[in-house]
């Protein structure tokens, strides 16, 4: 535990950093050239229609490709099971009169 007569490291960290200019408290707004706004939010825009359409794409296909499995897994069950036709008994005539 330290005593009460010397500083807080942190506060001694903070001090050395605001007496170097490392942590202004000033902060400068410049304004965004004309034009750039609107051509930030015409980017951000077309990049999540980009991403919707690609992550539409991603689940079709992916879709896709389980129902194709799906697919294959039935039809190969149901092709190495053969159903066996039942023979046909053979029914005896009747007597002729």
């Amino acid at each position: 535990m330290t005593s009460p007569d010397t500083p807080d490291p942190w506060d001694k960290l903070v001090g050395t950093a605001r007496e170097s200019g490392a942590a202004e408290t000033k902060v400068t707004d410049e304004a965004p050239p004309p034009g750039f706004v609107s051509r930030l939010a015409s980017l951000r825009g077309s990049l999540l229609r980009f991403a919707r359409t690609l992550l539409w794409r991603r689940w079709s296909a992916v879709a896709a490709v389980a129902a194709l499995v799906l697919y294959l897994v039935v039809y190969l069950i149901l092709k190495s099971n053969p159903s066996e036709v039942a023979p046909v008994l053979p029914i005896p005539l009747p007597p002729e009169p």
